[in-house]
């Protein structure tokens, strides 16, 4: 190509362009890594933004941690603040909740404040720290009773 543009420059016509089919393969296999790098861009993205959702829903979590120890001996009884728990041998997601929240159905909101950390299916491990959302669904159903 540079040598068609200096030829042209010098003569002042334009170089006819014919490509031959080894020329051609290379375009095509330049086009198709083209392709792949922008796919893997793409992957890339996705991953960062993820890890971007993630990084933010660990700070939040976070934040509610530092919270309930702050708050924690002060409201060790009330449900209507954020709590830690370290987890016991024979700890299930409906013990927790039972002994936190008194209500052993309410299990799935400490699942959910608690995902990122619990297996498939909410399996604890022994000595595990566990984020118990405040929660006012149990303390309005324990009044009404």
């Amino acid at each position: 190509e540079a040598a068609l543009r200096n030829l042209e420059a010098k003569t002042g016509i334009a170089a006819s362009v014919t490509y031959s089919s080894e020329t051609l393969n290379a375009e095509q296999l330049s086009q198709d890594q083209l392709a792949g790098l922008r796919q893997e861009l793409e992957g890339i993205r996705t991953t960062l933004e993820r890890t971007r959702q993630e990084a933010r829903s660990g700070q939040i979590r976070a934040q509610t941690v530092e919270k309930a120890i702050e708050e924690g001996h002060r409201v060790k009884q009330d449900r209507r603040h954020p709590r830690i728990h370290r987890s016991r041998p024979g700890d299930t997601l409906k013990s927790i909740a039972k002994e936190y929240y008194g209500n052993p159905d309410l299990w799935p909101e400490i699942y959910r404040a608690n995902e990122d950390r619990l297996g498939r299916g909410g399996d604890i491990v022994t000595d595990q720290i566990l984020i118990i959302p405040p929660i006012e669904k149990g303390i309005k159903e324990e009044n009404e009773q």
